[in-house]
Order: structure tokens, then sequence, then C-alpha cells
């Protein structure tokens, strides 16, 4: 990347604010891209994948055993089942697609064997640490994943995402690199100049109208269960919305911003200002904010993240405490922690500070009174606690027959 300029979606961002007279793919929710986990799949990589219902016969992007991929089992009952052609013994053998793959039988798809490839570097794309169509170096990290082929495919173009939804992206990068069963559904056509990497037999959606193309993929069946699961993880969080969230559409769509203008992003830090304004920048923490483009960028992390379903129980008759269905708190912490009942300004505006008097050692209503409070990462002692309990506070020593 040039040191004058940076790729970046030229409108306002969920989390930064970028700000320019050209006018580029809008950001919105996954939600308001895709209605469900079958259009997230099958729209966001430009037909690449197709949701399948029937898991049978579809294969997965992750899975947690090094030694026994479950792709290679699908691949075998579609075999089987004469759904793909030219695999007699539903074994896939080398790699198929190309860019930073292995190249064909010159590149062993057993690590063990191959002369480069440690089994243990694979740490990120664990899954795959026995047999894969990836370089170790090429999945080495998740930022190498996601900045692999150039800014303007990163996942993140549109904010940072939540913990849970960047991990499907992890899951989805690892899968393309490394999985040997894609091979199958590279994309191209049955005439192409290029040879067909099954002797002129045609594999499952293997047509297309475009000339061969090495690298991409044409429909492969995932696990409907995963699509949905991708969905639920990602519905609040913030994506490029050029032709229904086509990825590769985004990037065509991208234009180069110059850093003077990307530096007007809001700085700042959620960290103790949930529900309020960063206390070391211009940027916000509360509920408004993504609507408005104004998020500090680690509020997802440091506050309720944004998928987590609004705490909607009452601080009625439960000030300083946790509400009666539980669902969320009443008490001098929760506007730190970001889980606050939605009533808790309205009903519990005097119990911000309760008070040490007869409590020191011990737990006050809705603050402490004992030595560890200061301590704590997000102090949480009563704002009498040095006057009214000077030996837990350490402040002075203590006077026999007092309150402390």
């Amino acid at each position: 990347m040039s040191a004058t300029k940076n790729f970046v979606i030229a409108t306002a961002l969920a989390g930064s604010m970028y700000v320019s007279a050209q006018e580029g793919p809008a950001c919105k929710k996954f939600s308001e891209i895709y209605n469900n986990g079958k259009e997230l799949c099958e729209n966001m990589w430009g037909g690449a994948f197709k949701y399948e219902e029937n898991e049978a016969e579809a294969y997965t992007m992750w899975h947690f055993n090094a030694d026994e991929n479950p792709n290679d089992a699908i691949t075998r009952v579609l075999a089987g089942n004469g759904k793909i052609a030219n695999l007699p013994d539903g074994k896939v053998k080398q790699c198929h697609l190309e860019y930073y793959h292995k190249n064909g039988e010159s590149h062993p798809i057993n690590n063990a064997d191959h002369p480069t490839e440690d089994p243990d570097k694979f740490s990120v794309c664990y899954p795959y640490a026995k047999d894969s169509c990836c370089f170790a170096d090429t999945v080495s990290s998740e930022k190498k994943l996601k900045e692999g082929y150039g800014d303007e495919y990163r996942w993140d173009r549109c904010g940072q995402l939540s913990p849970a939804c960047e991990q499907f992206f992890v899951m989805e990068g690892c899968f393309y690199e490394c999985e040997p069963n894609a091979g199958i559904y590279r994309k191209h056509k049955a005439d192409a100049t290029h040879p067909d990497p099954f002797n002129g037999e045609q594999p499952l959606h293997m047509g297309g109208s475009e000339e061969t193309n090495t690298w991409q993929l044409h429909a492969m069946p995932i696990k409907a269960s995963f699509c949905n699961s991708w969905y639920q993880a990602c519905r609040n969080d913030m994506f490029c919305a050029a032709s229904g969230g086509d990825f590769f559409s985004c990037a065509k769509a991208w234009v180069p911003i110059d850093m003077d203008e990307s530096a007007k992003a809001l700085k700042g830090s959620c960290k103790g200002a949930c529900n309020g304004k960063s206390f070391d920048g211009p940027c916000m923490c509360d509920e408004a904010c993504e609507d408005q483009g104004t998020c500090c960028t680690d509020k997802n992390d440091v506050c309720m993240a944004s998928w987590v379903p609004k705490l909607a129980g009452s601080c009625a008759g439960s000030c300083g405490k946790k509400s009666k269905d539980g669902t969320c708190f009443c008490d001098s912490l929760c506007s730190k922690n970001g889980d606050c009942c939605t009533d808790m300004a309205e009903l519990c505006e005097t119990v911000a500070d309760g008070s040490c008097v007869g409590k020191c050692g011990k737990k006050a209503s809705n603050c402490y009174c004992d030595a560890q409070c200061a301590k704590q990462a997000v102090p949480d002692c009563c704002s009498d606690f040095e006057a009214t309990c000077p030996a837990q506070s350490g402040k002075s020593d203590c006077i026999p027959g007092t309150d402390c």
C-alpha cells in the first residue's frame, strides 16, 4: 500500500467516519442486505456457493479434526451418486484452484509429504494441517487472510466486525485457500482454452458463460446450517451493499482516498464510557452512534456487542441491583459495563453513589467498601469510601471502637 493512499469505501462507515466528495457503495447492516443465510452464502461470493438443505450432500466451511476432513466423505457420496464426474474413487488427489494455491501434481496435498510444508505451522487454519491446497505462509494469520488479495477485498471495509461475525470470514478464508475438495467446483467453460482438470468431463455445477476462470468457484453446495449460523452472527454488523452484497462488485467499486481524508476518522475508545461519549476522543459509545456513524471502533468489543438483543428489563423495585427478571442491572457499574436496564436513569437517579456508613469491609447497596474495591480494573468503591472506611482504604490507621 502506498504511504499516501488508502482504499476505503467513500461513505460514512460504522465505527469510523470517512468523508469524500466521491460516492462509493453504501454500507448497510447484513440484515438489510441479505434476508437470510441463503442469500448471504449465494450472493456474497458471486454464486460461488449454493445453499444446500440436504446436508448429506453439502460441504462445511469448518471442522475440528485435522486427521479426518468430513468434506472428503461428502465428495465420496456425491461421486457415488453420479453428481461429480471423473472421480471414480471419490477422492481429490491434487489441487485444481490457482492463485496462492499448491500447483497440481508437483505440490502434494499431504503436508507431511510436501518439501516445504510443516503441519505444525497451520495454526489459524488448523483443520487443514494434514491435507491442504494452501501453503502455511498464505494462512499464517487472520491478518494475512484478510489482506492477502488487497485492501479492496478486506471483509471489514465498512468498519470493525464483531468477533463472532469475523470468525466466519476467517473460516471461509481457510476453506477457499485450503480445502482440496473446493477445486471440484472451479468455474470454467467446457470449451475453455485452459485444460480442464477433469479431462473434459464436467463435474456438478461447473458450467458458466465466461472463459476459463482458474480461481473462481461456482455453486459449491454448502450446508444450510452453516450459512444460517453465519447470518445470525453477522446480521447486525455492517457490510458493503453494492450489487446486493456481492463481494466482487464491492471490490470494483472501491475508490482511492487520500490519507488526509481518512485521518478525519473519529478517534477514541469506549473503555469506561459505554452509553456515552469517549473520554479520550470525539467518538460515541451510545445506542444512537451506529445510525449516526459516530461509534468508537472498539464499541462492540468494550461495550455490549451490537448483535446482543437489547436489554428490556426494568429497574422498578431493583435500584442498586439486578432487575427482577434478571436481564439487566440498575447499579453504579451498569453504565460502564453496558448492561443497564432501559429505565435506569428514570427510576434510579439517586443510586449512582451508595454510602459506606455502617458497611466498611462489606458491600453497600450498589457499591463496595472493602479493601479490594479500589484495586478493580473498574473501581467500584462507594464515593465516601475513603472518608468512612480509613482502615480499608489505607488512608489512616483504624481507631479501635469505630466503624472500621
